[in-house]
């Protein structure tokens, strides 16, 4: 699915087709390539309300490869959210999975 998403680069065309509708979105996601879409996520933000959140189950590296195997670090996820997207609200959305015991408290603060 990652790869159809990738090379058909649906998240493009649909933001591109919303930006075009000027309708307000918000947009939750795991992947860092929200980055590769800033031209379309930008001219969204200026013909109506969007805003993007990176997904962060925890902080903690090791962890978070072992929960989720083939999304990007957590590391990687949080440059994607401050990455030249003044133009759009960002942020961060952190759920924690239930079965796992999260990061530890002193982890969970996010460096933002």
């Amino acid at each position: 699915m990652r790869l159809l998403l990738r090379r058909y680069r649906i998240t493009h065309r649909i933001l591109a087709e919303l930006a075009r509708a000027a309708t307000p979105a918000h947009l939750i996601t795991r992947s860092p390539l929200i980055v590769r879409d800033l031209d379309v996520v930008i001219g969204l933000a200026r013909a109506a309300a969007f805003s993007v959140c990176v997904s962060l189950p925890t902080l903690d590296a090791e962890l978070s490869r072992r929960i989720e195997p083939t999304v990007a670090p957590p590391a990687q996820r949080l440059r994607a959210v401050g990455e030249r997207a003044a133009e759009a609200q960002r942020g961060v959305t952190f759920a924690p999975p239930r079965r796992i015991v999260p990061a530890p408290p002193r982890e969970l603060a996010l460096p933002l």
